[in-house]
């Protein structure tokens, strides 16, 4: 063992990102999970796409356009009319809500995006032999988790295919050459898909290196896995994150407990807002409420080949799930909100993603079996993580801003916080190659 036995790392977050630097870190730490839930996995975690996107190089600022936002949003509000992302007022009221929104548009311009598109490849480069190493050390069965490699299918409906393809390899291929796909390719494509309604689309990437995993069961496992390995969870919801000048001495919770350790690693999603603000650490992350459906059982998820992304009156990804040999079930996941914080599941917005997900089922949507959620997503502004050590506080350490790739991100972001960590109180003598550029991540983007 390592001279970090002595070392306690306390983290505070139980979803997919805590838990997955819970495992990396007590392969050389004492470790100390607080988690504010009964169970882990309640939060963005819990009934997600589940779509590990190893090729996506997309950040969100180079197809979200805030003026388009708002405009969608106020025609919504009007005429009820479905919109991919709503913007409410009770948004604006977000902790760092217009840093955010700073920082968004200093990262849109064609070298930004493009920076960040290859931070995502180097990212997306390291998903798969993590997972790979993950399923084979904790010895987790990978049909009971729905770990398949399945290939993903984008399709939408533009006015001329051959210049969007032309467009996309303009902008994206020094970065990583996309398979694209229009007329008759795409035809034969659709056809053998096994999905309904179709016809008019006229564009599709497929991104064939995909992996699918249901984060729930997942976190489940990793939980029962890190319990044998004497990683310790508290449950508990952090009130105050207690300091001195330079060091964090501890946290209170709202029980009145005290948690402390040597190092500090909030993975807390978009709570972690409100924990770093009580230290006067603005970190820009805006909360984003997506929804997902979930069909128990389902003919498509056994005749679908891919996980489907199909741009409609709402855009729906298409996830199939097959846990079993006679076990085949569907999720619909979409909607991005600009709802703040509030975990309301509104109605209208399950509407209309559910016309979507009738639309290209067929007859096989069965609405009264469907499971109906909501989860709050937190976005960083360039859409990717912040992962490494705050400047004011020498032993405080972020991993956070994951939004609507967690899942994906989750173990090549652990990975690298490990080893900034063990660079940091210079623990290995030999050092080993970052599992990505920490370049990308770095919280100083931020000014943290």
């Amino acid at each position: 063992m390592m001279a970090t036995d002595k070392k306690h790392v306390v983290i505070i977050g139980g979803g997919i990102i805590g838990l997955t630097t819970a495992y990396e870190l007590s392969k050389h730490f004492k470790v100390t999970l607080v988690e504010k839930e009964k169970e882990v996995c309640l939060g963005a975690s819990f009934q997600n796409g589940g779509v590990i996107n190893v090729e996506s190089i997309t950040p969100v600022n180079s197809y979200l356009s805030f003026s388009g936002v708002l405009k969608s949003s106020l025609i919504s509000l009007v005429s009820s009319t479905p919109s991919n992302t709503f913007l409410r007022p009770s948004a604006l009221l977000q902790p760092n809500f217009f840093l955010w929104v700073k920082h968004f548009f200093l990262n849109t311009s064609q070298e930004r995006i493009l920076y960040h598109s290859k931070g995502m490849m180097e990212m997306g480069s390291a998903i798969k032999p993590l997972v790979e190493e993950l399923f084979q050390d904790l010895r987790l069965k990978r049909a009971e988790h729905n770990l398949h490699y399945t290939p993903g299918l984008l399709l939408s409906k533009v006015s001329d295919p051959s210049l969007t393809v032309s467009n996309k390899k303009k902008m994206f291929d020094e970065i990583f050459p996309k398979n694209y796909s229009i007329g008759a390719d795409l035809e034969q494509i659709k056809s053998s898909s096994g999905i309904h309604g179709v016809e008019e689309y006229n564009y599709g990437c497929i991104e064939l290196n995909n992996i699918t995993v249901n984060t729930r069961s997942l976190g489940l496992s990793l939980k029962r896995k890190l319990l044998e390995r004497k990683v310790e969870f508290i449950e508990g919801e952090v009130s105050q994150v207690i300091t001195n000048e330079d060091e964090v001495q501890g946290l209170k919770l709202k029980d009145g407990g005290l948690v402390a350790g040597d190092l500090y690693v909030v993975s807390a999603g978009y709570q972690s807002s409100r924990i770093l603000k009580n230290i006067e650490i603005s970190i820009p992350l805006m909360p984003i409420k997506a929804y997902s459906l979930h069909l128990p059982s389902s003919r498509a998820a056994k005749n679908w080949k891919y996980a489907v992304h199909i741009d409609s009156s709402v855009a729906g990804l298409f996830t199939p799930y097959r846990e079993g040999v006679d076990k085949h079930e569907l999720r619909v996941t979409g909607i991005r909100d600009m709802d703040g914080d509030d975990p309301t599941l509104r109605l209208e917005r399950v509407k209309h993603l559910t016309e979507v997900a009738e639309r290209f089922t067929g007859d096989n949507w069965r609405q009264e079996e469907v499971r109906v959620w909501c989860g709050i997503m937190p976005v960083s502004p360039d859409d990717f993580p912040v992962i490494g050590g705050t400047r004011r506080y020498s032993n405080l350490f972020l991993n956070v801003g994951h939004g609507f790739r967690g899942t994906a991100y989750s173990l090549p972001s652990a990975r690298l916080l490990s080893q900034l960590l063990l660079s940091r109180l210079d623990i290995e003598q030999e050092r080993t190659r970052f599992c990505f550029n920490p370049k990308f991540a770095d919280p100083s983007r931020f000014g943290i």
